[in-house]
């Protein structure tokens, strides 16, 4: 260890002691006064709620990750330490000024929160179950007078790097990049740079998880909560604005040190890894809501929205669509289901290995198909818990857990990609009922988003990359894929371009043909290379 990093570190070992720590905060937190917020009042407040919970606060990780770029290069410590060989030390500035996650809290502070919050019956600014995902609750240990000062910035730091108290000082040291993902998850760290901790933590949120009490409700969609719809974590990723430095972009040292393969696309293996994960998830809600005592099944908002909601007309396509089940009885919703076939092929070293998975797979889930045609909106008891292996749900979620250990070890380089691709292409088979197959909206989206990440992952490109290229235009187009942007006016709208957003969406909904769909996937396949 260098002196100057002996130095470094000693120093910021003092400043965990109380006195130190409040004057360190205070002057950090000069610096990070929220948008017409009473910056040192609420400062004041903030190494109380430091001392109470695990959480150490945005303003510890602004000390180091809020530098400015153009005195890094005259910051002889910065390069003595080698800091910028593994960080940008510009994290929190771009996560603060243009990623959407710094404006979840605001979002509850607009009108369509307000409206919400009138027609629940609740201040949805204090309600856990609306801040458990749009803001970083600290343990839930809050002080009343610190509560807004943390709460305002959303989904912070911690909300998927882990609880900091016991990794703050250890994540300094040099040895830490090469600590195992296992010991650092240990003191509360979250390696998000491993994929499959990567789409656990996104989805945690963007589809639910009851252990956490993130869990939107039928009753949250009918009060105005946009539908919380497909989500393909590597393609959420690829729009947003990084504040992070992707392992082929360090240089030729740290990437030997953390053993990088030029020829390993995480990418894919996000896809198909998320894939998998979103289906286990999904079964997770199920079982835990179908057996919650704090609330009556049947949770409407775990079911196909489109069993209910038709269009009032002869030729829509949610009319006429075959989904799983008992017809008349709402199945699952249908997304989570898309790319878990891309999962079994994955994991198969041969055609006749995938044809046993797809077997087994089925096998699995027969005994919850048939839980969930007993009665309308199934049998809760038949249903059973996500922790019980022998019950329907609980032998789904385990033959997912296998599969899902099995694909984090695969290596996926630009040969799994493009199989990958070439699968996602082939129009989606009758399903386990034998009925011709119309894939919903948001199974094309999901679906889509895949093939779009995947493609974006491949190097080189194909020769007719242009050709390609088209389609996938035609997709984003056609499927609205490309997520609104934060703009520079968001801080006073607080999320009336969620509203707007919202309502292209659900016109592009409304338009939407399956025919179509298909079609775009048959070009896509006959333009794909058939080797690598």
């Amino acid at each position: 260890m260098s002196t100057t990093h002996g130095i470094y570190r000693i120093a910021i070992l003092l400043t965990l002691g109380a006195s130190a720590l409040g004057l360190w905060c205070l002057a950090a937190w000069a610096q990070v006064k929220p948008p017409n917020e009473d910056g040192p009042a609420l400062a004041q407040a903030a190494p109380a709620a430091a001392a109470q919970t695990n959480y150490l606060g945005v303003r510890r990780c602004k000390l180091c990750h809020d530098r400015d770029p153009k005195r890094l290069a005259t910051d002889k410590s910065a390069d003595e330490l080698r800091l910028t060989e593994y960080v940008q030390l510009t994290e929190f500035s771009t996560w603060y000024q243009h990623d959407k996650h710094a404006q979840a809290y605001k979002v509850l502070e607009g009108p369509l929160g307000k409206r919400m919050g009138e027609i629940l019956k609740t201040n949805v600014t204090q309600d856990k179950s609306c801040l458990s995902c749009h803001a970083t609750l600290h343990d839930g240990k809050l002080p009343p007078e610190s509560r807004r000062f943390e709460l305002v910035l959303g989904v912070a730091c911690e909300s998927c790097h882990g609880p900091s108290r016991q990794w703050f000082v250890p994540h300094m040291e040099p040895a830490w990049r090469v600590t195992p993902t296992a010991e650092k998850q240990k003191l509360g760290m979250l390696d998000v740079r491993q994929p499959l901790v990567k789409a656990k933590v996104c989805l945690s949120c963007h589809l639910g998880d009851a252990q956490q009490d993130r869990v939107v409700t039928h009753e949250m969609y009918a009060a105005g909560h946009p539908p919380l719809g497909a989500f393909e974590t590597q393609a959420f990723l690829d729009q947003m604005p990084p504040h992070w430095l992707p392992l082929a972009q360090k240089n030729e040292r740290v990437r030997k040190q953390l053993k990088y393969d030029p020829a390993d696309l995480p990418a894919a293996k996000t896809v198909a890894l998320g894939g998998a994960l979103a289906m286990r998830e999904s079964l997770k809600l199920l079982a835990a809501s179908a057996n919650d005592p704090h609330r009556p099944h049947p949770e409407l908002a775990r079911f196909d929205c489109y069993a209910c909601h038709h269009d009032l007309r002869p030729d829509g396509w949610r009319a006429k669509r075959n989904p799983r089940g008992i017809p008349g009885r709402p199945t699952l919703t249908e997304w989570p289901h898309s790319l878990v076939d891309l999962a079994l092929r994955q994991a198969s070293s041969t055609k006749d290995d995938y044809e046993k998975r797809r077997a087994d797979w089925k096998a699995a889930t027969a005994p919850l198909h048939a839980a969930l045609g007993a009665q309308p909106f199934g049998d809760p008891k038949l249903i059973g818990s996500p922790a019980d292996k022998e019950s329907s749900a609980g032998r789904a979620i385990a033959f997912l857990d296998a599969l899902i250990g099995e694909l984090d070890k695969r290596p996926y380089d630009q040969s799994a990609a493009l199989a990958s691709l070439r699968q996602l292409c082939i129009p989606p088979a009758p399903n386990d009922f034998g009925v011709d197959f119309a894939v919903d909206f948001d199974s094309a989206r999901h679906r889509a988003w895949a093939i779009r990440s995947l493609y974006a992952g491949l190097s080189p490109k194909p020769a007719n990359d242009s050709e390609i290229g088209v389609v996938l235009d035609e997709l984003t187009t056609g499927l609205r894929l490309a997520l609104p942007p934060r703009t520079a006016s968001d801080a006073k709208t607080k999320g009336g371009e969620v509203e707007a957003a919202l309502g292209d969406t659900l016109k592009t909904l409304a338009s939407y043909d399956p025919a179509w769909f298909q079609s775009l996937l048959k070009k896509l396949s006959e333009l794909l290379p058939k080797s690598p």
